[in-house]
C-alpha cells in the first residue's frame, strides 16, 4: 500500500452529544494527504479515496513547522484539491492545515421535530501529518496550537502494524472526552468505513490498535455553543494522517 495514494474519510461526522452529532452529520472531511513527487494535497471528501470538493482557498492554510519556524506554504488549486510543493524537507517536520469558515447553519434535528432556526456557526477543520519523521524526532509530541487537536502519545514514525497508538484529544489545550475513529487507505477500494470506533475518556485518552501497514487517518469531532467573534456555535474537527510500517 503506497502512502502516495489519496486517503479520504467517511461521511458521518461525530460529536459528544446527540445535538452536536446531528449538527455535524454529513460534513465533508478536510485532510492532508501525501501527493506525488514530494507534493502535499489538501482534500475534502464524503466518499473514500475520491476527493470531491476543492477546499476554499481563502479559508485554508497549510504550514510547515521545522527547525523552530512556521512557514505558510503557497497553495495551488486543482480540479479536486489544493496542492503545495514544500520542496526538500531535510529533517523532522510537521504539516499543519486548517480550514475555518463562519456561516449561517440550521442545526439538524431528529425526524419529526420542528426545524431549528439558522445560527451563525464557526466551522473549523484541522489536519496534521509528519512528512519526514524519524524515531528520534520530538516534534510529534508538541501541539501545533489548533483549537481542537489530537495528540499522539507514541511517535507515529515508529509505528508498525499491530502496534497500539494512544492519543489524547485536546480542546483549547485541555483534554476532552470525544468520539475517536480511525481507518486506513485501502488502495482505492471504498466502503470499508472507519474500522476503529471508540471514545476518549474524561482525560481525553483513547487507544487504537493499528492492525495493518499503510496510510492511516485518526479523527475526532467536538462542538460547543459559545458567543464569540460574532458566532454562537463552534463545530470543530481534527485528524492525524501518518504511515504505519509493516
Amino acid at each position: 500500500m503506497s502512502p502516495r495514494r489519496c486517503l479520504a474519510a467517511g461521511i458521518a461526522a461525530l460529536a459528544l452529544t446527540t445535538t452536536a452529532l446531528a449538527t455535524m452529520a454529513g460534513a465533508h472531511e478536510f485532510m492532508i494527504v501525501p501527493g506525488a513527487d514530494g507534493t502535499v494535497d489538501l482534500i475534502m471528501t464524503e466518499a473514500y479515496i475520491v476527493p470531491d470538493r476543492v477546499p476554499p482557498m481563502a479559508a485554508t492554510q497549510l504550514e510547515l513547522i521545522a527547525d523552530g519556524r512556521r512557514t505558510v506554504l503557497d497553495l495551488s488549486a486543482g480540479t479536486d484539491r489544493l496542492t503545495a510543493r514544500p520542496g526538500e524537507i531535510p529533517g523532522p517536520a510537521v504539516l499543519a492545515a486548517s480550514m475555518i469558515r463562519d456561516r449561517m447553519e440550521a442545526p439538524r434535528v431528529a425526524p419529526g421535530m420542528p426545524a431549528a432556526a439558522p445560527r451563525m456557526t464557526r466551522s473549523a477543520a484541522y489536519s496534521k501529518s509528519w512528512p519526514a519523521g524519524d524515531a528520534g524526532d520530538a516534534l510529534w509530541s508538541q501541539p501545533v496550537g489548533s483549537r481542537l487537536e489530537i495528540m499522539p502519545l507514541t511517535n507515529p514514525a515508529a509505528l508498525k502494524a499491530g502496534d497500539e497508538l494512544p492519543v489524547r484529544v485536546l480542546f483549547d489545550g485541555r483534554p476532552v472526552p470525544a468520539m475517536v475513529q480511525a481507518t486506513y487507505d485501502d488502495d482505492g477500494r471504498e466502503g470499508h468505513g472507519f474500522v476503529i470506533r471508540t471514545t476518549a475518556d474524561a482525560e481525553g485518552l483513547a487507544r487504537l490498535v493499528l492492525d495493518r501497514p499503510g496510510l492511516w487517518v485518526v479523527r475526532t469531532k467536538h462542538g460547543v455553543d459559545e458567543h464569540r467573534d460574532g458566532y454562537v456555535r463552534f463545530n470543530g474537527g481534527a485528524n492525524l494522517v501518518f504511515a504505519v510500517a509493516p
